[in-house]
């Protein structure tokens, strides 16, 4: 059986962490709990980060086991740190990290045992969680500017500085609208696609922020394309969504406002 493919396209150099809380094997037995789990992408190494916490009086002795199986693969990942021992005072916690590497993009279950020996009594907590891990492909904004769309009154305008190494909304001089095209990006193929963009802003009540996608542009019929919204800008400094598939997608980063607020601006880092 292939393994379903996924792709995590970033234009900035970030990731996307995780957070998975893990309920303890009974909910009114909360001295012990599995906190979190961090991970990051494919083919590359990856880390889980497990804290266990004993809010009791007495000191308590710890068997932490981890086993990861791949969905697509339909087989368990071999690793080489998949269980610890340790002991925990009263009233305290403990933090362990095991690493891997998910060879593929895909579907993993991670399947966590924790082991409690309290008054001679061997307690387990278990728990299970289903994670998708992306390929990942980083590309700097400057290389994937392909046209722009230019404000008719030159009100504003989209400038990417080398010495930054930003994309920025800037030289606001009253009612704009304009925008800058990035890609084409290729996604045919592909079980899904995330996209990933970091930005500054300060934004108006009257000024509209969006990125949009399409499969079909041409710089020759640049005011004829049709652009599907995919996000409008708010209050966040960081986005991910799903970008459809296709072998040539492309991204409008584009703002506008009916009125001249100069102090506005959008950088997209």
């Amino acid at each position: 059986m292939s393994a379903k493919r996924y792709l995590h396209l970033l234009l900035v150099a970030s990731l996307i962490v995780f957070l998975f809380a893990l309920p303890s094997a009974n909910a009114e037995e909360n001295e012990l709990e599995i906190v979190k789990i961090e991970h990051q992408y494919s083919k590359s190494e990856n880390s889980i980060e497990i804290k266990v916490n004993n809010y009791d009086e007495e000191f308590v002795n710890c068997n932490l086991i981890l086993s990861i199986f791949s969905e697509d693969l339909r087989e368990p990942l071999p690793l080489t740190n998949s269980i610890t021992f340790f002991d925990i005072e009263g009233n305290n916690k403990h933090h362990h990290n095991f690493t891997f590497i998910a060879p593929l993009s895909g579907d993993y279950t991670f399947n966590i045992t924790l082991l409690v020996e309290k008054n001679d009594i061997l307690i387990e907590y278990h728990s299970s969680e289903e994670i998708t891990f992306y390929d990942y492909n980083e590309y700097q904004i400057q290389d994937e500017i392909v046209d722009y769309y230019f404000d008719s009154s030159e009100h504003a305008n989209w400038i990417y500085s080398v010495e930054n190494n930003y994309l920025e909304l800037k030289n606001i001089e009253g009612a704009y609208d304009t925008g800058v095209v990035l890609g084409p990006f290729n996604t045919e193929g592909l079980s899904q696609s995330i996209l990933n963009l970091e930005y500054r802003h300060l934004k108006s009540n009257t000024a509209n922020f969006t990125i949009s996608v399409t499969k079909e542009f041409n710089s020759s019929e640049l005011y004829s394309t049709d652009w599907n919204l995919a996000h409008s800008v708010n209050d966040e400094n960081n986005i991910n969504f799903e970008i459809p598939k296709g072998n040539e997608i492309f991204i409008l980063i584009r703002g506008e406002d009916s009125v001249s607020n100069t102090n506005n601006y959008w950088i997209i880092e």
